[in-house]
């Protein structure tokens, strides 16, 4: 019994060890094309925005996981 509970406690740390430290392995690169200028410039200008409260989000989120 108390060898399953060792194995369990191992098993579980290991895998909060590695699952934290992926959080912060590698910067990601998310490009995106959105009309700047002519007569759709408004509509990159609103979907540039809301590509920036994603990721603001997102970021958010992952602090909140990582604490």
């Amino acid at each position: 019994m108390k060898k399953m509970i060792k194995k369990a406690l191992a098993i579980g740390l290991a895998t909060a060890a590695f699952s934290s430290t992926s959080l912060y392995a590698q910067d990601v690169k998310i490009g995106a094309l959105f009309p700047m200028s002519g007569l759709n410039a408004t509509y990159g200008d609103i979907f540039g925005s809301g590509a920036n409260l994603a990721v603001s989000i997102s970021m958010q989120i992952i602090c909140l996981a990582a604490s």
